[in-house]
């Protein structure tokens, strides 16, 4: 699992370390669960998901995945 150390901490209500590369995104945990980017875009007039995405790392397959499609699908050629 990633960012194990980041949500106990966030769910503990503790920030996360000041060294952490998820700092300057304000990560929250989510009703679900989930780390999601939190800041400037609050008063912004954007969907809950737009305003905060799940952060997930690039070691992930799942992310791997989704950057595959979109590549794909924004026309960039690929399987």
């Amino acid at each position: 699992m990633f960012y194990l150390d980041e949500l106990q901490d966030l769910k503990a209500g503790r920030p996360v370390k000041k060294n952490n590369k998820l700092l300057p995104l304000h990560p929250f945990v989510d009703k679900d669960g989930l780390i999601r980017v939190g800041g400037r875009l609050q008063a912004e007039v954007l969907d809950y998901d737009q305003k905060h995405q799940v952060i997930i790392t690039s070691k992930c397959h799942l992310s791997k995945l989704f950057a595959q499609h979109e590549h794909t699908r924004l026309l960039h050629g690929g399987p």
